[in-house]
């Protein structure tokens, strides 16, 4: 079965989410509508793999293939479940009076395919949020449903432009993410081409501070060479940028590279960034893997395939497949060679 990720909190960090016992979850999410529920200030987020045949996290009654179980041992409030002999489901919905609304999937977690709380099992509960959360903020509840299908996410680090770089087009730079499918950028080895999809996601200071690994990379101007970047650019750690000096030729022949921000932290021309306001990260989709300008640098667009799905949500794959099926299952040839966070270390070392 194919292994997906999810990222979620512990209910037990809610106060006035409650989980019910084993015949009421439903029930349960339906008295909630109209309560309202503290996120404990100390909160912190898991993430993990589940193992699927059908990309869904369902309740167990809506399965039609195998049941979802864990792909790893998780620890959850002490109790460890295990790999491949816990089950996993989602078992209610509930919707906050926010504009957009948030939506709050309850799953529950054991190891009984029924997960009941049966004399010898073990259970617990955790949440999903389709938006960042704030730790220490009060949720109210509008409104519930039982039975939810969750796609899944992807891993927790993403490949994106951050919200504020500008991206050369035919008419001049323009922010990352004032563009719309159907715009044209100028790429280094294609001229300009067309936006095939963009997307966005946004994460909060305090989500970033749980979590951080998220946290945007700050390349400062000049970092990577005279006026390269010109101005400081701010990406994902994960995000691939060019790198072309006499060492890619020396150490892999090649003119220019590709290398993920995060192998270039030296913690002075290029730094993690802490920000209380947080980041909305950018994907922007092409026909082919290119690079485009960033801030006056060269940095990768999406690269669809294998790649694409492990740095997209199963919501924004679905758009894309709808869209252009052949570019989400048929991997794009990369614009040029991609090294490994300890290649790229090496070679700016």
């Amino acid at each position: 079965m194919a292994e997906n990720w999810l990222t979620c909190w512990k209910l037990s960090d809610f106060d006035g989410l409650i989980s019910g016992d084993s015949k009421s979850a439903e029930t349960v999410g339906r008295s909630l509508v109209g309560s309202r529920a503290e996120l404990s200030d100390t909160a912190s987020q898991v993430s993990f793999k589940v193992s699927d045949d059908d990309n869904l996290l369902q309740d167990a009654y809506k399965e039609t293939g195998e049941y979802s179980t864990l792909a790893q041992d998780l620890v959850i409030d002490g109790i460890t479940f295990a790999a491949d002999s816990t089950y996993i489901e989602a078992e209610y919905r509930l919707y906050t009076d926010d504009d957009p609304a948030i939506e709050f999937t309850v799953i529950a977690i054991g190891d009984s395919s029924s997960n009941t709380t049966s004399s010898g099992t073990k259970l617990n509960y955790l949440v999903y949020a389709d938006q960042p959360l704030d730790p220490g903020a009060t949720y109210t509840f509008a409104k519930h449903s039982d039975g939810p299908s969750l796609g899944y996410e992807g891993p927790p680090d993403t490949i994106c432009f951050a919200a504020g770089t500008m991206i050369d087009t035919p008419h001049g730079p323009v922010a990352v993410e004032a563009l719309q499918p159907g715009d044209k950028v100028l790429t280094r080895d294609s001229g300009a081409l067309p936006i095939l999809w963009t997307g966005q996601r946004h994460f909060t200071g305090k989500h970033l501070h749980l979590a951080p690994h998220l946290a945007p990379i700050r390349i400062r101007a000049g970092a990577l060479g005279p006026g390269s970047p010109a101005n400081d650019l701010l990406v994902s750690p994960q995000h691939r940028v060019a790198i072309e000096n006499w060492r890619c030729e020396t150490l892999f022949g090649e003119a220019s590279v590709l290398a993920p921000a995060k192998a270039l932290c030296d913690d002075c021309n290029v730094t993690i960034e802490g920000s209380a306001d947080g980041v909305t990260y950018c994907h922007l989709l092409l026909e082919s893997h290119e690079l485009v300008r960033a801030n006056g640098h060269w940095a990768e667009t999406l690269l669809t395939g294998p790649q694409a799905q492990e740095a997209l949500g199963t919501s924004q794959i679905l758009e894309i497949e709808e869209i252009f099926p052949e570019l989400i299952t048929q991997a794009q040839i990369p614009a040029c060679p991609i090294l490994t966070v300890y290649e790229a270390q090496l070679l700016m070392n």
